[in-house]
């Protein structure tokens, strides 16, 4: 049984998955009790993606332009790189002088998608571009992502006012490729939280091995198809 508070809550993803997240990697015996929850790599790599969609214009092609969309990370003390963030920082929506320095230090973004129109089988659908990888004509190529739970940050000191958005893979075949045939995005996910049971059992509907017997707006029952055996 999967409910949707584990993973769903008003404001986008998170509601209770970061205390199973931080449970995990417990387990993993990749963060203990001196660590605060959410701060270690183990974490990190199990989380969504988390863009930031700006005004400032990309090229797609010629005469199509979008806007670029960015991803954030932190400094890493223990390691001292960086490291991957889902959320951006409080400190940094309208922060005072001090927290301005906090975050020109701890904080770093990075350009990844040209977010624009993109055909699907289903027609146009805003979508995300990879702006380091083009095609034999120089355009961008599509990143096979869907956009969703958006929400306005406001005052946000490295991008002003700016949408928040979270990007979901599915195994619908909705994209159309070279040999113009339509195939599924998911194998273009980005991180290791797409291939987790909340994920594929709450947003995909497919769980291997188990076969979906009820579903509602709350939750979603499987049953036992076939025995694993490892």
């Amino acid at each position: 049984m999967l409910q949707n508070e584990l993973i769903v809550s008003s404001d986008g993803l998170g509601a209770k998955y970061g205390a199973l997240n931080y449970l995990a990697c417990v387990r993993n015996d990749e963060t203990d009790a001196s660590n605060e929850p959410g701060i270690t790599q183990c974490e990190r790599k199990n989380l969504w993606e988390q863009i930031y969609i700006t005004t400032q214009e990309c090229n797609i092609s010629t005469n199509n332009t979008g806007n670029i969309a960015y991803r954030i990370y932190e400094e890493d003390d223990e390691t001292e790189g960086w490291k991957y963030s889902a959320y951006y920082p409080d400190i940094c929506l309208h922060p005072d002088s001090r927290s301005i320095l906090y975050c020109k230090r701890y904080i770093r973004t990075d350009p990844v998608y040209c977010i624009g129109n993109v055909t699907t089988k289903k027609g146009y659908i805003t979508g995300t571009y990879e702006l380091n990888k083009t095609d034999e004509y120089g355009n961008l190529e599509v990143h096979k992502s869907q956009i969703g739970a958006c929400k306005e940050l406001n005052g946000a000191y490295h991008f002003g006012n700016v949408n928040s958005c979270t990007l979901f893979y599915t195994t619908n075949e909705i994209w159309l490729n070279n040999d113009n045939e339509y195939i599924s995005g998911y194998e273009d996910r980005t991180g290791d939280f797409y291939d987790s049971i909340i994920y594929r059992g709450i947003f995909l509907d497919e769980l291997d091995g188990f076969e979906k017997i009820y579903d509602n707006a709350y939750v979603k029952i499987y049953q036992i198809t076939k025995r694993l055996y490892i």
